[in-house]
């Protein structure tokens, strides 16, 4: 059966059942509050009773309204025949007891007998309303009652005879009516109290009941569903602890047994199933090959360390050269610009000696001219000296004007202090005022029409007052704006004395300092006269100087013409050393990518090696098989730090190579695979030896190649500087064709020695 099936029924199950709960517990409640409907019924037809019985004695001896006695009475009597009607009903009788129901019909019987005593009171009623009353006894009625208003008439009225009279038919017709209430109360309240324990009985059960079936219900559907869910639930146990064992990379768990029913989760676990059985030969099979591509790096990464060791040394040949090149090149520079700077340097002494000469020469004119200046300044000072005198006495002048505008200011400052406070006890005054004017015109109001005119003249001196604050108040600003001003006038004032003095004292310094200039121009024209006599010495000397520098400029320029021969020489010798370096630094960077790659490629094998065995697989048995690895840790950095930045140094080695096959189990291999593959290795020691020894003779043979290599290298760097770079322009170009043909015949006896090699290590390279 399908699960949703299953869902299905027992949801329709636990909706039937809960239906049919809810319809009995509603039937329950409805009958339980009809019940308590008809109590309230049974509660109000006594109220009503107990008003009926009260409404005759209160007209009597309370009050009695003439207008509404009959109306009131009337409307008492309609409300319980409806009450009774409603009672009396077959829809309650069928909700009633044996024992009820006979109380109901004693209540019906008495009711019938009360219902014509009713009409008796009511025509009584109607007769004593009938009677004439007076104005004062409609009052006295309605205030103390009937007796109490007929005992008040005097006796010899014969109108309180007739009164009283009908006074005993009332309390007759009510004598008759009150003998049936304690028959009527007895039973009604007999029923009534039989409602109420039985609607307190019946609601007790209905709670228990409903309790009853609500727990049965409950347990009942917790077994249906624990029935149907707990199948359910141990398979998807299962499920999830295969999922468990799946997620810490146990692929031989078994879930088959679970399978075999025919729902969604039997479909589930089959497919399950599959699928680890699935990933579980991949696993396999990826491990694999992932063991061959990490053998096949190691290959690749040795081959590239032999190429690159090769071309190592030819690189440190070739820069020996060019450093020795550059050491020229560099003192051909040196010397040009030595002889540059020298040239340069005479060049300024002829033109700052010719510019000397010339300033000499207008010096000499303006020594003429200055001796007429210095004439001039010293009248203009001596007419300076006189000015800044005047100057001294209009400053002390104004000085003494600002002390008595000072003075002035401070005279009004205090006068309008004084009118402050003036003005500050006419306001005291007006608000006095104005409070005396408010209680003038509070105490006219209360002297009536006597005082409106003395609150009129209150209301003038009131009006008076706040016009006499408000021009105080105006003055207080007027006042207040004038004393800031005149604060800020007593600033500018006072600001305006520092300043002419500041002026006095300037004065005095430029006045001293005017009768000193004056004695220093008389010293000046001395020194004019001795400059000129100066100037004619140098003009001559000068002229001396320029013939030296010609000579000097003419053996520079010879000197020059050579240098810039000696650096064309030098600059094409290094263009062939550099076409040479570049085809080498060629073959370094595809030696580079291909280290790189392989590095990159052994990394991210091994590490996919290592997280593939982390996954346990059916077959048990997977063992790395891979060939020695020779742990050449060549990085790219510092290759190219160590053919690109000139330093001569070998690359590190780090690599561990045991020369003796005697001793196999000391050949390193990765950590890693070491690891994880120790009891296969003690297991094939024999196989190991047999490889060691096929891997030690390849690396001789390799270490022979590159030795040959390097000497066919050295040989045709020598052979191609023999050659002049002038002579063909292709030379470079051909120098560096004649550099990879020798890297070229290199790989192929490289690829002729490993055809011998064990297929198991080289073979899978060259393919």
């Amino acid at each position: 059966m399908k699960l949703n099936t299953k869902f299905v029924i027992l949801i329709s199950s636990f909706v039937i059942v809960t239906m049919g709960v809810s319809f009995s517990i509603f039937a329950s409640f409805s009958k339980i509050r009809q019940t308590q409907q008809f109590e309230q019924q049974t509660l109000q037809m006594e109220l009503l009773i107990q008003k009926i019985y009260a409404f005759p004695p209160t007209i009597l001896a309370i009050r009695a309204n003439t207008d509404t006695i009959i109306s009131e009475w009337q409307e008492l009597s309609k409300k319980a025949n409806e009450q009774m009607t409603i009672i009396s009903a077959e829809k309650y009788k069928m909700l009633l007891s044996k024992e009820e129901a006979e109380d109901l019909d004693k209540l019906l019987k008495v009711w019938n007998v009360i219902i014509p005593q009713l009409e008796k009171v009511e025509v009584s009623l109607k007769e004593f309303i009938e009677l004439e009353f007076s104005e004062t006894e409609i009052l006295s009625l309605d205030a103390s009652g009937a007796i109490k208003t007929t005992n008040s008439l005097d006796d010899s009225d014969s109108r309180k005879t007739l009164m009283s009279y009908m006074i005993n038919r009332i309390i007759q017709a009510t004598t008759v009516l009150m003998q049936t209430n304690d028959t009527f109360s007895k039973v009604l309240g007999h029923l009534t109290t039989s409602l109420t324990e039985r609607n307190q009985k019946m609601f007790n059960t209905f709670i228990i009941q409903n309790i009853l079936i609500l727990l049965i219900t409950s347990i009942a559907v917790f077994i249906i569903a624990l029935k149907v869910t707990r199948k359910i639930t141990n398979r998807v146990k299962v499920l999830q602890n295969a999922s468990i064992k799946l997620a810490e990379k146990d692929f031989t768990v078994d879930i088959s047994n679970i399978t075999k029913d025919k729902d969604e989760i039997s479909f589930l676990a089959a497919t399950l199933s599959n699928t680890i059985k699935d990933l579980s030969s991949f696993f396999e099979v990826v491990k694999d090959s992932s063991l061959q591509n990490v053998t096949l790096g190691d290959n690749i990464s040795l081959v590239a360390h032999t190429t690159a060791s090769a071309t190592h040394e030819i690189r440190s040949n070739i820069e020996s050269l060019r450093k020795q090149f550059d050491n020229i090149e560099k003192a051909v520079e040196n010397s040009v610009d030595s002889l540059t700077r020298m040239s340069t340097a005479v060049m300024g002494l002829a033109k700052d000696n010719n510019i000397q000469s010339i300033a000499i020469q207008e010096s000499d004119k303006a020594s003429s001219k200055m001796a007429i200046s210095v004439e001039k300044i010293r009248n203009m000072a001596e007419e300076n000296c006189s000015s800044a005198e005047e100057m001294q006495e209009a400053v002390a002048y104004g000085d003494q004007k600002i002390g008595a505008s000072n003075s002035m200011i401070r005279e009004v400052a205090t006068q309008i202090k004084i009118v402050t406070e003036i003005v500050d006890v006419i306001n005291t005054v007006a608000e006095q005022t104005n409070i005396l004017a408010m209680n003038a015109a509070i105490e006219s109001a209360h002297a009536g029409e006597s005082g409106k005119g003395f609150a009129v003249v209150a209301e003038e001196i009131r009006t008076l007052a706040e016009s006499t604050g408000e021009n105080s108040k105006r003055i207080s600003d007027s006042l207040f704006t004038i004393t800031s001003r005149m604060n800020e006038v007593t600033d500018f004032s006072e600001s305006a004395a520092q300043a002419f003095a500041d002026i006095n004292e300037k004065s005095s310094v430029i006045h001293t300092s005017l009768n000193t200039i004056l004695e220093n121009i008389s010293e000046a024209a001395g020194e004019a006269e001795k400059v000129a006599s100066f100037s004619q010495r140098i003009t001559s000397a000068s002229e001396e100087m320029n013939v030296a520098y010609d000579n000097l400029n003419a053996q520079r320029q010879a000197v020059s013409a050579e240098m810039e021969k000696l650096e064309n020489v030098v600059a094409l010798s290094r263009n062939g050393i550099d076409e040479i370096k570049n085809g080498a630094e060629d073959i370094v960077d595809r030696m580079l990518s291909v280290n790189e790659m392989s590095t990159e490629s052994r990394t991210k094998m091994t590490s996919l090696s290592n997280d593939l065995n982390q996954f346990k697989t059916n077959i048990n048995n997977f063992v790395n098989i891979s060939a020695p690895i020779y742990n050449y840790e060549i990085s790219n950095k510092e290759l190219e730090k160590d053919f690109f930045h000139n330093k001569e140094q070998n690359i590190e080695e780090t690599t561990t190579i045991e020369e003796t096959p005697e001793n196999p189990e000391n050949l390193e291999t990765l950590p890693d695979i070491d690891t994880t593959n120790s009891e296969h290795e003690l297991q094939n020691n024999n196989s190991l030896e047999t490889e060691s020894l096929h891997e030690t003779e390849s690396l001789h043979e390799a270490e022979s190649l590159q030795n040959d290599f390097q000497d066919k290298a050295e040989s045709f760097i020598a052979e191609s500087f023999t050659e002049e770079p002038s002579t063909n322009e292709n030379t470079a170009e051909d120098e560096k064709h004649g550099l990879l043909s020798v890297s070229s015949i290199y790989l192929q006896n490289e690829k002729e020695v490993n055809a011998d090699a064990p297929l198991d290590d080289f073979d899978s390279i060259f393919n």
